[in-house]
């Protein structure tokens, strides 16, 4: 692997995790309820989407304004796993070792916020109270859910990382100026 991607996807993922837990950390300290906070969560997302071109941009800078699809997709894809598995760490410390009751008890209140949601979209009582039945049988927390969670947003990450590699790579030309006059000098 390029040792500009290496450098740059490790940093900004690091950073991006650390905007992530802090997040957790405020939301922890401050109001559980943030963790309920759809649009709180899209913003973060976001947030996480755009600060990982980061890592793609400053590549493409190190090398003079060129990067292959490989390296664009590759910077985007190494740094959004390196913040994926620092954030999971933290998190499946934080509810299952330091604090097991702050997820339960958090969890209790995303499935209300998930009941309450659905019945805002005016669903059916029937449809209601099975979609209630297998959200309670569910734990945001526990490490089997984080991990699988982590692993769909990593195929996400992929799918990201596909379309900005296409979009910020620009191929070196076969001759660039420098080799063309030496070409024209011999």
């Amino acid at each position: 692997m390029n040792e500009h991607v290496k450098k740059h996807s490790v940093q900004w993922g690091l950073i991006v995790a650390a905007i992530g837990i802090s997040y957790y950390v405020v939301a922890y300290s401050v109001d559980w309820s943030l963790y309920t906070n759809w649009v709180a969560g899209l913003l973060i997302l976001f947030l996480n989407i755009g600060l990982l071109i980061v890592p793609v941009v400053k590549v493409k800078k190190a090398q003079g304004g060129f990067l292959s699809f490989k390296e664009g997709f590759s910077a985007y894809v190494v740094a959004w796993i390196v913040q994926s598995l620092v954030s999971v760490t933290f998190s499946i410390l934080l509810f299952n070792v330091i604090d097991p009751q702050a997820g339960v008890e958090i969890n209790e209140m995303i499935i209300d916020a998930q009941i309450e949601m659905m019945e805002g979209f005016g669903m059916p009582d029937q449809q209601l109270a099975e979609a209630v039945e297998q959200l309670e049988g569910q734990n945001s927390f526990s490490v089997e859910t984080q991990v699988t969670g982590m692993i769909k947003g990593i195929v996400l990450g992929a799918v990201i990382g596909l379309i900005v590699g296409a979009i910020f790579s620009k191929k070196r030309p076969f001759l660039d100026n420098e080799q063309q006059e030496e070409t024209l000098d011999a």
